[in-house]
């Protein structure tokens, strides 16, 4: 009787323990139609959105509309679904809409659809095209839908200086292109014509020229700061004096170039380049990983002028001096000529404005060719120069999308390696289950 009733209990809890199981999964796959978790296990994170994409998406409240112009190519729809399933897991309406050219012409002619793959980003009443699936070109793609005002950059061109078109190595062209990308309207001032910089400029750049600038240009410069203008100075060593600029904000590059025997790229000593690795706490200074190379610069000297808040950005470390003797021939530090570091690169200005309930804001950088078509790609010099025109401009919306590398991806195994993967999937896998399998039931069944 007692065996039977045991017998019975058995039975009972073996059914009841099917119907919890049973149930159990019946909850879990309906939570799992209603509610969704993705981790990113990936060595570099390249799942996930980035800081600055996942920030920009905050500052956007209302829906982005995706359109995905793409043909029967399943493996392009798949990576078009990756990348945009990003963003809707940071932002709750994020849609996306796939359409194929070959079947509505008209959608495609409509938004001039031109190439298989392309998408368009619409964000209230404005769209956006976008060619290339990343990261960087959507988040940048909706910087520029988030963008709203309509101030310029304008930069002063002539006079030897620097040009923000130039493809040469020392021009700007590159950085100039970055900042189109993101948005920024840019345009030039004729250091020969300006007599008035106009009332939509946001932010004068001013790259060091080769001469001295003429009368109108300097009191176009002095009225603009005196509006309560944003300035960045991109000062170049052995370049004229700008009584304009130091006068009124109390900078002055100084002679000489700076030098670091402490300077190391890729392994080796670099001891013309300053290389920075720490920065004052700043929003210019932001997310800037590992480095900023500074190639030819010279330090500063400042003396803050009445109203004006002046704070260094960026300095030598204490083995670095200003060369003040031949650069033609090979330096050493000479206590009774050269100038020992630390010493500054890069200082912040920043004062109420006239004009505004804003703050008036200036930047002065001891080097201009981090910034160059040679230098961008250095280190953090993109993201720097990003950085410095976002605060002058004091406008939140400019993203600079870190490029995101997978080392993980790069797998490279020896032959012992290649012998085990390609005998352990269809061969040893398969043996050692059965053998665990076949070990588990001769257990059982000796009991």
């Amino acid at each position: 009787m007692d065996d039977a009733r045991g017998a019975l209990m058995v039975k009972l809890q073996r059914s009841v323990f099917a119907a919890l199981f049973v149930a159990a999964l019946a909850l879990l796959a309906v939570l799992s139609q209603r509610h969704s978790t993705a981790l990113d296990w990936t060595d570099s994170g390249r799942n996930t959105l980035s800081a600055a994409s996942a920030s920009l998406l905050a500052r956007m409240p209302g829906p982005i509309h995706v359109r995905a112009f793409v043909s029967r190519n399943e493996r392009l729809r798949e990576a078009v679904r990756q990348l945009v399933d990003r963003y809707e897991r940071a932002h709750p309406s994020v849609t996306v809409e796939f359409i194929d050219p070959q079947r509505e012409p008209r959608m495609a002619e409509r938004y001039r659809v031109s190439k298989d793959g392309e998408l368009i980003i619409e964000y209230g009443e404005r769209h956006e095209k976008v060619q290339g699936l990343s990261e960087a070109t959507l988040t940048n793609a909706l910087a520029r839908l988030a963008r709203q005002g309509s101030g310029w950059l304008a930069w002063l061109e002539g006079g030897g200086a620097r040009d923000l078109n130039g493809a040469s190595r020392r021009d700007l062209g590159n950085f100039s292109a970055h900042l189109r990308s993101l948005g920024i309207q840019v345009q030039a001032l004729s250091l020969a014509n300006v007599t008035h910089v106009p009332e939509n400029v946001e932010l004068l750049l001013v790259p060091q020229p080769a001469e001295e600038w003429p009368n109108a240009a300097a009191a176009a410069v002095r009225d603009y700061l005196g509006r309560g203008g944003n300035l960045l100075w991109l000062a170049d060593p052995g370049g004229p004096r700008l009584g304009a600029l130091e006068e009124l904000l109390g900078v002055a590059p100084e002679s000489g170039l700076l030098v670091d025997p402490g300077s190391r790229l890729d392994g080796r000593p670099t001891p013309e380049f300053v290389v920075v690795s720490s920065f004052a706490s700043h929003p210019v200074a932001a997310a800037l990983s590992p480095f900023a190379a500074f190639p030819t610069a010279t330090s500063l000297a400042w003396e803050a002028r009445e109203g004006w808040q002046v704070r260094g950005l960026a300095a030598t470390g204490l083995r670095a001096w200003r060369e003040t003797g031949n650069l033609d021939q090979a330096v050493s530090f000479d206590a009774d000529e050269d100038v020992p570091g630390p010493l500054d690169l890069a200082v912040a200005l920043q004062r109420p404005s006239p004009k505004s309930d804003a703050s008036q804001r200036v930047l002065v950088f001891g080097d201009a060719d981090f910034l160059s078509n040679a230098y961008l790609g250095l280190g953090a010099n993109r993201t720097l120069g990003s950085n410095a025109v976002n605060w002058l401009s004091d406008d939140a919306q400019l993203v600079d999308v870190p490029s995101v590398m997978a080392p993980d991806l790069d797998f490279a195994p020896g032959q012992p390696a290649r012998a085990l993967i390609a005998l352990g999937a269809p061969l040893l896998l398969p043996l050692g289950l059965l053998g665990f399998g076949l070990a588990r039931w001769r257990r059982r069944r000796g009991r």
